[in-house]
């Protein structure tokens, strides 16, 4: 089938990505005689294309310098459309994959500036539901972007989501209750932005393992390695704020994308650091909103013979065959990545099935919490 010519008034000049969600391509305004991006969404029920278009105009309306910008939305014959800024720079997954050396002022810049543009969102009643680095945009004056607000939750009405159609760069990210779905609020975001967040401090993911399955269990049942543990140079102050993030239970979490924007504002490159390298010689203390977090002192690096309590994820691989296989609870999104191109569209990774133990229960939904979205 022919690329089609234009979307509306704007004219396609070349195809650069292409997903499970859509296509992306390179445009042009001719009105305006700018380069977009234009993004397409694969639906088959029209019921899908209506949803798809309330949320357009909804994320349209956000303005905030570290989210896209939506410039226009619309159908072309049966496909929907959206079209946002052009975006020059790279992926932040792309820099996480080469293992850049940002500095560590600036790594905490980002969590700071994407913390206030969840925010901004959160206050407007949008869940963004797909927070990861593929969907961060560094541009290359330094500043980052967060983009595709809103494609996750239209997906909601097209498929459930199961370990057989999530890739396993997509699920490190998702929450627990939004793998076993549960209630879902901001706080979601904020579970995705600490896994984010450990990933971009220590170069490793909190939850990883062979396969979606395990990365699946490991989030629902495990905690993740202590990232002073993984990256030892971190301030104790810094990987508290990151921990709180990671609780399973959305009300151990900060409370807000504001709390935790400030205590990433407020964090010094030198709190609660020593002269010498090593270990942290002083207690140190992090404030989230009106919670003051307790975080180690005189934590000694670990010894690398001592085995793990936690089992491993390979483990989960040799289970045998007439193992049970996990779904998630109804409703739920497949969320797909997105590649490293200049519109922030990606390839998706094949999911598989989650083995579990013989005689192993597979896991139920989580308590939702109290606290409604804000």
């Amino acid at each position: 089938m022919s690329e089609p010519r234009r979307f509306g008034k704007y004219e396609v000049l070349e195809k650069v990505g292409e997903g499970g969600f859509g296509t992306v391509y390179r445009g042009r305004d001719p009105v305006l005689d700018r380069t977009v991006a234009i993004k397409t969404l694969k639906v088959d029920a029209e019921e899908t294309r209506k949803r798809f278009l309330r949320e357009a105009k909804t994320v349209a309306g956000l303005q905030h310098p570290n989210l896209v910008t939506v410039h226009d939305f619309g159908v072309e014959g049966d496909r929907p459309y959206l079209v946002q800024e052009f975006l020059d720079g790279e992926d932040l997954s792309a820099r996480i994959k080469r293992k850049d050396p940002t500095p560590l002022e600036t790594r905490v810049r980002y969590l700071a500036e994407l913390s206030e543009a969840l925010h901004h969102a959160h206050e407007a009643g949008i869940i963004h539901r797909d927070v990861k680095p593929s969907n961060v945009r560094v541009l290359p004056d330094g500043r980052i972007k967060l983009m595709d607000f809103g494609i996750a939750k239209v997906a909601e009405a097209t498929e459930q989501l199961t370990a057989t159609n999530v890739g396993i760069g997509t699920v490190s990210y998702l929450a627990p209750e939004v793998l076993t779905g549960g209630k879902v609020d901001h706080r979601a975001d904020i579970f995705s932005l600490g896994v984010l967040a450990y990933q971009l401090l220590s170069d490793a993911l909190p939850f990883d393992g062979e396969h979606t399955g395990a990365v699946f269990y490991m989030i629902l049942h495990a905690d993740p390695k202590p990232i002073l543990h993984v990256a030892p140079g971190i301030p104790p102050s810094l990987a508290a704020i990151v921990e709180q993030c990671l609780a399973k239970d959305p009300d151990d979490r900060p409370e807000t994308c504001r709390a935790l924007a400030e205590a990433f504002k407020a964090w010094s490159p030198h709190d609660g650091a020593s002269d010498a390298a090593g270990p942290w010689a002083e207690a140190d203390t992090v404030r989230l909103g009106d919670t003051e977090l307790a975080v180690p002192f005189n934590l000694e690096e670990p010894d690398p013979s001592e085995e793990e309590t936690v089992a491993h994820p390979r483990a989960l691989a040799d289970a045998p065959s007439d193992a049970e296989t996990v779904q998630a609870g109804t409703g739920r999104t497949p969320v797909r990545a997105s590649p490293a191109n200049p519109a922030g569209v990606g390839d998706e990774e094949p999911g598989t099935t989650i083995p579990l133990p013989a005689g192993a229960q597979a896991p139920g939904r989580l308590a939702a919490g109290s606290r409604g979205v804000l």
